[in-house]
C-alpha cells in the first residue's frame, strides 16, 4: 500500500528575493508559515516534510519546521531529485505530493483532491492538474496546485538522466517522457482552466507586493481564501492583471 506524503521544497537563498518564504507576508507571518498551517488544517494525519539543504543558511527553516511539528530532511542543496528521494526513503513516503514555498495561494480544496487521488489510484507514476491547453499546472504561474509523484518514478530518473535541469526541476523528466510513465491528468477547475494571465507564485518583489495586495483587497487570512475568491479579485481590479502579465513575461517558465 502507497504511504502518500507532503514534501515542501524550501530554501532561502532565491537570488531575485532572498528569504521571501520567511518576509512577513500576512500579519507576523512569511508564506512558509501560511502554507505549512493551510497544510496541517486541510491534510489532517498526512506526514508533512520540510525538504531543504544542508547550508547554515537554512537552519532556520529546520527551527521553523520544529516549531511548527512537522519533520524536516536536509539534503543536498542542488540535486532537489536526490534530496526528494532521499527525504522519502527517510521518512517511509513511497508516494509525494510535492508543494513549492512560494505558493501562499495553494488551494487546500484541490490539494486535499489531490491526496485522495493519489491514495485511491496507486497505479499511477505521476498526477497533475492540467490546463486546457495541455500544460501542467506546474508549468504555470498560478501557485494553486500541487503534483504527485511516485518514489519509484523519481528513482526511474535518476537512472536514466543527470542533466542538470532535471535534477533541480523534480519532476520534469517525467511529464516530457510520458511514454515511460503511467501519468493521470486530472482537470483544472474551468475558472482557472484556460488563464495564462494569473500569476501567484511568488519570485520577486512585485510578486510578493501583488498577492499582499490581493490579500488586502479580500479582508481575509490566507487560510479562509478560496481560489474563486481570488480570480473574482483579481478580474474586478484589471490593474492587477496588468502587473501579472508584466511579471509573466519577465519570468517566463
Amino acid at each position: 500500500m502507497s504511504a502518500v506524503g507532503v514534501i515542501i521544497q524550501a530554501r532561502t537563498g532565491s537570488t531575485r528575493l532572498k528569504n521571501k518564504i520567511l518576509i512577513p507576508f500576512y500579519q507576523d507571518q512569511g508564506i512558509l508559515e501560511i502554507l505549512i498551517d493551510k497544510i496541517l488544517h486541510g491534510l489532517t494525519g498526512t506526514p508533512i516534510v520540510l525538504a531543504t539543504s544542508t547550508g547554515e543558511e537554512n537552519d532556520i527553516l529546520a527551527d521553523l519546521a520544529a516549531r511548527k511539528g512537522i519533520n524536516c530532511f536536509r539534503g543536498d542543496e542542488a540535486n532537489v531529485l536526490k534530496r526528494f528521494i532521499e527525504a522519502s526513503r527517510h521518512y517511509k513516503i513511497t508516494g509525494a505530493v510535492r508543494i513549492c514555498a512560494d505558493n501562499p495561494f495553494l488551494d487546500a480544496h484541490y490539494l486535499s483532491q489531490l491526496v485522495n487521488y493519489a491514495e485511491a489510484h496507486e497505479e499511477f507514476d505521476y498526477i497533475s492538474f492540467q490546463l486546457s491547453d495541455g500544460r501542467p499546472t506546474i508549468r504555470s504561474h498560478h501557485g494553486f496546485f500541487a503534483e504527485f509523484v511516485q518514489l519509484s518514478a523519481l528513482r526511474k530518473v535518476q537512472t536514466v538522466t543527470t542533466e542538470p535541469s532535471y535534477l533541480e526541476h523534480v519532476t520534469n523528466y517525467i511529464y516530457e517522457n510520458p511514454a515511460d510513465f503511467n501519468i493521470k491528468w486530472l482537470p483544472a477547475p474551468s475558472v482557472v482552466s484556460n488563464r495564462l494571465d494569473i500569476r501567484l507564485t511568488i519570485d520577486t518583489e512585485d510578486d510578493f507586493k501583488s498577492a499582499q495586495e490581493i490579500l488586502k483587497l479580500l479582508g481575509k487570512a490566507p487560510l479562509q481564501i478560496s481560489l474563486n475568491e481570488i480570480i473574482d479579485v483579481v478580474d474586478r481590479h484589471p490593474m492587477l492583471i496588468t502587473k501579472m502579465e508584466g511579471q509573466i513575461k519577465a519570468n517566463e517558465k
